[in-house]
C-alpha cells in the first residue's frame, strides 16, 4: 500500500513539472556515507523479554535523482541503503545478537537551494517522505512510513560535474501500542514508536 501511494505521489509531482525546467537540467548523484543507528521499542508484544532492538551504526550508500523546477527548487527521488546488525536488548539478561539486516529508505521530496544557478557553491535544505524497509536475514521484513529532513552544500566544478555534501535526520514510524488512562473517565492512549537515524553523505553530481 505504501509503495502504491509513493508511486501515485511521484507521478503527480512529475506531471506538475513545467516544460521549461531550468534549461532541462537534471542531476544524478550516487553517494556514500555513514548512518548512525538508533533503536526502537518492542511494543508489539508486551509479554516479550525484549525491551528494544538496536540498529548498529554502519556505512550507507544510495542514489539521488533531482529535477530542477527553476532557480531554487528541485524535486528529488532518493534511495539510501545500509547493511547493519540488529541487537535485542532484554529487560533482564544480556543483549542478544539478531544477525544482519538491510535498512532501505525509498523517498520522494524536494530541495530548496540558496543563491543562484551561476554560483559555484549553493547551500540547500531538503525534506522527503516515503517508506523504510527493514529486512533482517533471519526474520520477516517490514515496511513502514518514514520521513527525513536535512541540509548541505553543492559545489559545481562546471556545467556537468559537482560534489554534494549533506547531513540528514531520518524517522521511521515502526508501530504503536494502546493503553487505558483513567482520571474522571477513561480514554485509550496510543503511543507511537519511532526509529530515529542520522546520516552524513558525500556524492558526485552528474548534471545533464
Amino acid at each position: 500500500m505504501i509503495r502504491k501511494i509513493l508511486l501515485v505521489t511521484a507521478l503527480m509531482m512529475l506531471t506538475a513539472v513545467p516544460s521549461a525546467v531550468a534549461d532541462d537540467r537534471f542531476e544524478i548523484t550516487p553517494f556514500i556515507g555513514y548512518r548512525f543507528g538508533g533503536d526502537f521499542d518492542n511494543i508489539n508484544d508486551p509479554n516479550s523479554r525484549i525491551r528494544a532492538v538496536d540498529v548498529e551504526d554502519s556505512e550507507a550508500y544510495g542514489l539521488l535523482f533531482d529535477i530542477n523546477l527553476g532557480e531554487n527548487g528541485q524535486i528529488e527521488l532518493s534511495w539510501a541503503s545500509q547493511s547493519t546488525n540488529l541487537t535485542a536488548k532484554q529487560y533482564n539478561g544480556p543483549n542478544v545478537d539478531l544477525g544482519n539486516s538491510r535498512v532501505d529508505y525509498w523517498h520522494i521530496g524536494g530541495n530548496l537551494l540558496f543563491g543562484d544557478s551561476l554560483d559555484d557553491g549553493r547551500g540547500f535544505l531538503t525534506f522527503s517522505i516515503g517508506a523504510t524497509n527493514i529486512n533482517p536475514d533471519d526474520f520477516s521484513s517490514e515496511t513502514d512510513f518514514s520521513f527525513g529532513f536535512g541540509g548541505g552544500m553543492k559545489f559545481y566544478f562546471n556545467d556537468t560535474l559537482g560534489v554534494r555534501l549533506q547531513a540528514k535526520l531520518l524517522s521511521t514510524y515502526i508501530n504503536s501500542s494502546s493503553s487505558w488512562w483513567c482520571s474522571y473517565g477513561c480514554w485509550t492512549v496510543t503511543t507511537g514508536n519511532y526509529l530515529l537515524q542520522a546520516e552524513i553523505d558525500a556524492g558526485l553530481i552528474f548534471r545533464f
